[in-house]
């Protein structure tokens, strides 16, 4: 028959092993406690979202590109290709002579505006930018724009395109020759800057 041989530890914990002493926290542990956020930061937040949306906004939609700035030889290759040919010839003409001799009296400081191309002539065969070969050109073209103007000749679509597209070819080798020599002057400026102040040093 067998006998009870001690404590049986089938029924649950024995309350002699408790240690009175033990923190409450170690004998029973609760659920843990959800943390409160304030309500400030929810505002904050949502100050932030809003700042980052309207700014979106402002850049993709409502934010204008700065202005596209042409020197003026990009305006007059601009104006003069977009001279339509088949307007009347006489107003064709005045345009044309008009845009090409702002450019001569703003790029080339040639009085243009106010002289015959008689006057001209010697002015455009002086410059150091243009051939001679370019100024009779030029002279050939704004004679022809005369006759236009002051004799009412007409002048056909394609002589009217020719005349478009070499004032164009003239602008553009005239205003590369003048880029060409300014960048040479600065050139030779900056290596004489440069040498005077190694002979002050």
């Amino acid at each position: 028959m067998l006998q009870n041989a001690g404590p049986s530890f089938m029924g649950g914990a024995n309350p002699e092993c408790e240690d009175p002493k033990a923190p409450d926290d170690l004998r029973d542990i609760h659920g843990f406690h959800a943390i409160e956020i304030p309500d400030w930061i929810w505002w904050l937040l949502g100050l932030a979202i809003a700042a980052a949306l309207g700014y979106w906004i402002y850049q993709r939609f409502i934010k204008k590109p700065p202005p596209i700035v042409l020197t003026k030889f990009q305006q007059v290759v601009r104006d003069l290709a977009g001279l339509d040919v088949e307007m009347d010839t006489k107003e064709f003409y005045l345009m044309l002579t008009e845009i090409t001799r702002s450019y001569f009296e703003e790029e080339l400081g040639v009085p243009a505006l106010d002289r015959t191309i008689d006057e001209l002539m010697p002015a455009l065969k002086a410059h150091e930018s243009i051939h001679t070969s370019q100024a009779l050109l030029i002279k050939d073209i704004f004679e022809r724009a005369d006759l236009a103007k002051f004799a009412k000749a007409e002048v056909g679509l394609e002589d009217k395109k020719r005349d478009q597209s070499a004032t164009i070819t003239l602008i553009t080798e005239i205003n590369t020759a003048r880029e060409i020599k300014l960048a040479a002057e600065r050139a030779r400026l900056e290596a004489l800057s440069f040498e005077q102040k190694g002979d002050e040093e």
